[in-house]
């Protein structure tokens, strides 16, 4: 199925712009931003969706211009030159994606392999021309200075990468070039990876190993990052996913920044395989943004939720019962700005077990609450648990009559059915082997689940019920 491109979300967007301390125009921009930076989605179709919901005659545009860029614009033309910049950037990745080596004369052909140089086979020449024309007109770069846009071979069947040597970033007093990411749009991979790439942004900066993302388009497919290479400096930062609910679907990232191992373009001589997603690293850096998954809905979308979970992990463990007490007393059910609060509190649960304090007091003073967030940040509490316990509260929560609440509840049913392992710890994840799966377990859970399923949720339950016959 072709995905096509369609520009209609609202979502508002300033941007500023100061030059040498003066004052700043304020010029207000609608696009795809604000809507990305808040979580991973589960697929391009999610995405679509949320567009095709909003009014009309937005634009796709994701992220900012880098700033060695927007300097160089004036109070007086800066609305104008941005839009001018973006809309040229859009020409050319239209341009590179429609290019066909076809259209290359046959001595061309001989000296690109002579030269074992193959960028024009990639992209025709009035993709650099349009951007030098743009440069010079808004004195990005010097007038006797051009841009080259050179072809990256790397593997990737639904994209081609170009680095902008030329341009360089010279507010960070060095010499690193910007890279040029053009998508196949009939495949997700534009929506997938411009989502990834702006969660991070905003959450972790561009000082970690998850990159350095600047802008691009959902309409006309295409990403601007800085250009990593062995001259780039390490990341400043080492975050791991799995602190905000997410995780990767094939493989497990270092939790920390594996300083002591020997790294081949940011990754161990051992762990390196095809199909190793850690290993799509340049000098630690990330350069494939997709493949994430999920693996907890209320730590990855809600920061504040995070924030107190986080906030009981780091207590003194001798009187972390006492804070929770007391960070639950001062807090207000009825307002709605402690909610996200409440339900962090209620995820923080599973430190009170791990410290072996009794949790049946916090868990029924949350599920007394009636709160769907509170509620579904429990779910996930459920696993550390020992195992009559985690039943019990299983089918409480089983009954509780909202659809999200008992679609994350059953998404949890393989892991409450995982085989307890000492040396493993229990963790938030969607992807259970069968092997470690009790099957007796497994069809309990199934069981008290179809006693309460509604409607919206059969045919997940459906799933779990027909992987417990085997």
């Amino acid at each position: 199925m072709q995905i096509l491109p369609i520009s209609t979300i609202s979502t508002n967007c300033s941007a500023r712009h100061n030059q040498n301390g003066n004052g700043a125009e304020n010029v207000n921009f609608k696009n795809m931003t604000g809507v990305l930076s808040k979580k991973i989605y589960k697929n391009a179709y999610s995405i679509i969706s949320i567009m095709r919901e909003q009014e009309s005659g937005i634009k796709g545009l994701v992220g900012e211009l880098p700033e060695i860029i927007t300097m160089k614009l004036t109070p007086q033309n800066f609305e104008s030159g941005r839009r001018e910049i973006l809309a040229a950037f859009d020409q050319v990745a239209n341009l590179i994606r429609h290019h066909s080596r076809q259209s290359i004369s046959d001595w061309d052909k001989i000296n690109a392999y002579k030269k074992q140089d193959f960028t024009d086979f990639y992209r025709p020449t009035e993709a650099e021309d349009l951007l030098n024309a743009v440069f010079h007109k808004y004195d990005v770069i010097p007038k006797w200075d051009d841009v080259e846009l050179r072809y990256i071979n790397r593997k990737g069947h639904s994209s081609k990468g170009f680095q902008i040597v030329g341009l360089h970033d010279s507010l960070r007093n060095n010499d690193d070039d910007f890279l040029l990411k053009v998508y196949d749009t009939t495949t997700g991979d534009c929506y997938g990876e411009l989502n990834a790439a702006q969660y991070w942004m905003t959450n972790v900066g561009r000082d970690t190993q998850k990159g350095k993302f600047y802008c691009g388009n959902l309409d006309s497919g295409y990403m601007l990052t800085k250009y990593i290479d062995e001259d780039c400096r390490r990341p400043a930062r080492w975050i791991s996913p799995y602190a905000y609910g997410l995780d990767y679907d094939r493989t497990k990232e270092y939790d920390v920044l594996p300083n002591d191992m020997e790294l081949i373009e940011g990754f161990t001589k051992d762990k390196m395989t095809t199909h190793n997603i850690e290993a799509k690293r340049v000098k630690g850096y990330n350069y494939r943004w997709n493949g994430m998954v999920v693996v907890n809905k209320i730590k990855h979308e809600f920061p504040v939720a995070r924030e107190y979970m986080e906030n009981v992990r780091d207590h003194d463990p001798a009187k972390m019962m006492d804070y929770w007490n007391e960070q639950m007393k001062a807090l207000d059910p009825l307002r709605m700005e402690d909610e996200d609060k409440l339900a962090g509190l209620a995820m923080g649960i599973k430190y009170l077990v791990k410290h072996g304090y009794p949790y049946a007091a916090p868990i029924e003073k949350c599920l007394s609450l009636n709160n769907d967030k509170v509620d579904q940040a429990l779910c996930y509490v459920l696993k550390y648990l020992p195992e009559r316990d985690a039943k019990y509260y299983f089918e409480v929560l089983a009954q509780r009559e909202n659809p999200e609440t008992q679609s994350i509840l059953f998404d949890e049913i393989a892991l409450l059915a995982k085989r307890k392992d000492k040396d493993v710890p229990v963790r938030d994840d969607i992807n259970v082997a069968l092997r470690d799966i009790v099957p007796s377990k497994l069809k309990a859970y199934c069981e008290i689940a179809s006693d309460h399923c509604l409607p919206e949720n059969r045919t997940k339950l459906r799933r779990m019920i027909t992987i417990s016959w085997y």
